[in-house]
């Protein structure tokens, strides 16, 4: 790959369109697609054009999925696209520091937020979480997102 761009329009051509526009977007990005549909494959990909055309460093991207059977997915995937594209130093460079990239599911990441700053509004960080409670809260806002979003292709 060797970081053309050219190069990397050459490796879209094998996904769709909206797929090619959820690789390429300058945005925060939502795949959301049924099983198999590529939704794995494609969000490898964009990864690999973040670190190798947009020159990011890994520990500046953040990759959620929603099951921990899809972070291990993803994990794997990304680093396989950055193996085969090592020639390419910024690849070389995101495969160096892996260990930094931050692939992990929703819930865990809000987790965290939520535990790093509970100290700010007098809450000890070993609080518990009421499950039902945020399931139903989650569900409500995720269904609201949806419809607001449902029209946008990427």
């Amino acid at each position: 790959m060797g970081g053309c761009m050219s190069c990397f329009q050459e490796k879209i051509k094998e996904f769709n369109n909206e797929q090619q526009q959820a690789i390429l977007t300058e945005e925060n990005t939502v795949v959301s697609a049924g099983a198999g549909a590529g939704k794995t494959k494609t969000l490898a990909t964009r990864f690999l054009y973040l670190i190798t055309e947009k020159k990011l460093d890994v520990s500046s991207i953040l990759c959620l999925t929603f099951t921990t059977k899809a972070t291990t997915e993803m994990y794997s995937r990304i680093y396989a696209e950055l193996k085969k594209n090592a020639d390419n130093q910024y690849a070389k460079k995101a495969i160096e520091n892996f260990q930094m990239a931050r692939i992990s599911t929703l819930d865990s990441v809000c987790n965290s937020i939520a535990r790093y700053a509970s100290r700010s509004y007098s809450i000890t960080p070993d609080f518990s979480i009421d499950q039902k409670a945020s399931i139903r809260l989650a569900e409500d806002v995720a269904m609201s997102f949806f419809l607001r979003n449902v029209k946008n292709p990427a």
